[in-house]
């Protein structure tokens, strides 16, 4: 009952990758998934959340849930 959108990041430390989500990014995440909600109906009584996944070679990553809040 949860719809999950995903942002994933790829730098060269993970640090980097997690930074690179900034402020402006977050409101074109969530400005895509309101788009994405408006032209499925069938999800919109369901629960949203919002992931990040960095990426930094060679095999580093982390996966934050629920990473942000949608902007007002």
């Amino acid at each position: 009952d949860t719809v999950v959108f995903v942002e994933v990041k790829a730098r060269t430390t993970l640090a980097a990758a997690l930074e690179s989500v900034t402020p402006r990014m977050r409101h074109r995440i969530a400005g895509a998934a309101r788009y994405f909600l408006a032209k499925n109906e069938k999800l919109a009584g369901c629960a949203l959340r919002f992931d990040v996944i960095a990426l930094a070679p060679p095999f580093y990553w982390r996966h934050l849930d629920n990473a942000f809040a949608p902007p007002a």
